[in-house]
């Protein structure tokens, strides 16, 4: 049966540590005793039919603010976590969805990680930009989060480039028509 959708979701001024609650467990050791600040908020329309060959268009706005992570026994956070996320999809066809990662960022143990990543196109050939850039010591993540016994990490990622264009280009091996430029 066909079904005509024309719903809104709002949830305005959420606590950062209910994000934290939908994380799967593989990801995240318990949150008990886990300090957080911050918030964040989410936005979804979903309009449109939605049949055996067509969805109803959708859009999605979801937003972190200012949050904190402290676990307990460490000695340091991961802090000023911000993310602006955009999924637009008009008309329902889901080649016409767009992916807008507008901002992300953190700094675990006072390490930056800035993000940023568009894509279109996504079944027929991903129309994609984006730029890294971070300063990481590796050493310092047992400091903000904790770790499985036994691992250990070394070393440091400096990285700072862009990058964009078809997904094609590179499978078909035609690198020249992929910008990427920088340094890790």
């Amino acid at each position: 049966d066909d079904m005509n959708f024309d719903l809104t979701i709002k949830a305005k001024d959420n606590k950062f540590k209910d994000v934290l609650s939908i994380t799967p467990v593989s990801y995240l050791t318990d949150l008990e005793g886990v300090e957080t600040k911050g918030d964040f908020n989410l936005a979804a329309h979903i309009k449109g039919k939605m049949d055996d060959e067509s969805l109803p268009g959708f859009d999605i706005d979801f937003g972190i603010n200012n949050a904190y992570l402290h676990y307990p026994d460490l000695p340091e956070s991961v802090e000023n976590i911000n993310m602006e996320l955009a999924i637009d999809n008009k008309s329902g066809i889901i080649d016409h969805t767009t992916v807008d990662l507008k901002l992300f960022h953190l700094e675990i143990a006072k390490n930056p990680i800035d993000l940023k990543f568009f894509v279109t196109n996504i079944e027929s050939d991903p129309k994609m930009k984006g730029e890294v850039h971070s300063k990481l010591d590796l050493e310092k993540l047992s400091d903000a989060i904790p770790l499985d016994e036994g691992e250990d990490y070394q070393g440091k990622i400096n990285a700072n480039f862009n990058f964009g264009g078809l997904l094609s280009s590179i499978e078909n091996e035609e690198y020249e028509e992929f910008k990427s430029e920088g340094k890790i």
